[in-house]
């Protein structure tokens, strides 16, 4: 695609291609990365190993069954949590992003472009979360005008995985899951299970329909070609004179001009009667060829900018699985996510501040509004865990936050899944208002890796989440410090 004119849409694809080529998960598609080849374009490298993409198998097959489903929600959504960890957002997820390994395992393939600037990771969850919905037959895998919802209670039985896609589909952004805590609630919900592939010859033969299909031309799509029977070669018509009649197909699908040659053995009254069949149409060979690794993705960058790009050398590394990025972790955590920023100059602190126990509960001091959100942000992941009280040890009674925080423990509770010993490190607090009754305190965190349990007992492991910055809302009350809203 172009490269955009604007030299700030420049930089971001510039930086985008490269923060890309940092980010390794077994389930993400790996930017290997990139270069010139050809005069104005871009070219981008990713890694080989895909079997088929989701748009020929689906082709093939239809629906997958829930077990396939929950493979595609949870190996994407552990890809997606990746990227967030590097600070990326996917943008729209569509069948088109997904590829499936050898084995049918389910994995996203980056999009190399941004998606808007109003992008957030809150919507490439929802998106995602839209997607496994359609591959249950929910609603259209490809969104449309006037699609239907029309639940099939057949494709999932007792709604289970619908229901842990639930939180995900969510109008409110802020009561989205992360990335990692929906894979976590998929892989609760429906044991995945990955998709079966059909045979070779068949995927080829729906990839090459697929690729002719979407193929872009400058012009009209050459039509078949029909030539009577008696204009074949080796064939003479009917008045015995000689003429140029089509010959082999080119590469292009025409015919080439070919004369003829008298019919032994042919009558003019065989030879009269006009015959029509189609002319052979040989199928391009680089039509049948694996989808292509190389993706143009604009007019070279560096040669518009003055600057070059830098790529890292992963080579084999890569292939062979490279350094995991960290994927992000669950929304236990009391404020919601906000766009990577880096650190400002002011009150806020740079190193990492563990929780530790102390002497004096800092809640219970009136002077202390800091020190109390780092105490109730820590709080509340207890007792979403189930190892603290009741909501009113952390929020005012029928706040907004108590409000958010009661819908969230009914969801855990719906689907049987808790957190075991989530922990967050607080980085920096900043008491931005403080009136002695009320404070508004900006905090910045991150959730140590934890693991999420179900109700058999299986445990998934996630892993540390992004950092995130919000501002808590604190009221004074008579069991002191409490939250009454997250911004």
């Amino acid at each position: 695609m172009p490269v955009p004119a604007d030299a700030a849409a420049r930089a971001a694809l510039t930086a985008r291609v490269t923060a890309l080529t940092g980010v390794r998960h077994a389930h993400l598609v790996a930017v290997l990365g990139a270069g010139t080849t050809r005069p104005g374009v871009l070219d981008v490298v990713y890694a080989r190993g895909e079997a088929a993409d989701l748009p020929t198998v689906l082709a093939v097959r239809g629906r997958l069954t829930p077990a396939e489903a929950a493979a595609v929600g949870v190996n994407l959504a552990q890809a997606l949590a990746a990227l967030h960890a590097a600070g990326l957002s996917h943008g729209p997820i569509e069948p088109c992003d997904v590829v499936l390994r050898a084995g049918g395992a389910p994995a996203l393939r980056p999009r190399t472009v941004a998606p808007p600037e109003e992008w957030t990771t809150a919507q490439d969850v929802r998106s995602l979360a839209r997607l496994v919905d359609g591959l249950l037959g929910s609603r259209p895998v490809t969104p449309g005008p006037g699609s239907p919802f029309d639940g099939d209670r057949v494709v999932d039985p007792d709604g289970a995985l619908r229901a842990a896609l639930g939180p995900a589909l969510g109008a409110d952004p802020r009561a989205r899951p992360e990335a990692g805590t929906l894979a976590a609630l998929v892989d609760a919900a429906c044991e995945p299970k990955d998709l079966r592939l059909p045979d070779p010859a068949t995927l080829a033969g729906a990839a090459l329909a697929g690729t002719r299909r979407a193929a872009p031309t400058s012009g009209p799509a050459p039509r078949p070609v029909r030539r009577p029977r008696d204009a074949r070669p080796g064939r003479q018509a009917a008045s015995g004179s000689r003429r140029v009649v089509g010959g082999p197909p080119t590469h292009d699908g025409n015919t080439r001009p070919q004369p003829d040659s008298p019919r032994r053995g042919g009558g003019p009254g065989r030879a009269g009667r006009e015959r029509r069949r189609w002319a052979p149409r040989w199928p391009d060979r680089a039509a049948l060829r694996p989808a292509a690794v190389v993706v143009s993705v604009g007019l070279t960058v560096g040669l518009m900018t003055g600057a070059g790009l830098t790529w890292r050398d992963h080579g084999a590394r890569a292939m062979a699985g490279g350094p995991t990025a960290t994927p992000s972790a669950p929304p236990p955590d009391a404020p919601s996510q906000t766009p990577e920023a880096a650190p400002t100059s002011g009150s806020l602190a740079s190193a990492p501040q563990p929780l530790r126990a102390s002497t004096v509960d800092p809640t219970l001091d009136r002077d202390r509004p800091g020190d109390a959100a780092t105490v109730l942000t820590q709080r509340r992941l207890d007792l979403i865990a189930g190892a603290a009280g009741d909501l009113t040890a952390v929020n005012v009674v029928g706040s907004a936050a108590e409000r958010a925080d009661s819908e969230l423990l009914a969801q855990f509770a719906a689907q049987h899944v808790r957190p075991e010993g989530p922990r967050a490190t607080v980085r920096a607090v900043d008491v931005v208002a403080e009136d002695g009754s009320t404070a508004h305190v900006r905090i910045e965190y991150v959730i140590e890796a934890h693991a999420w349990v179900a109700a058999d007992g299986t445990r998934t492991t996630v892993a540390a989440s992004p950092r995130r910055i919000s501002t808590l809302s604190l009221r004074w009350t008579s069991d002191g410090w409490r939250v009454e809203g997250v911004a």
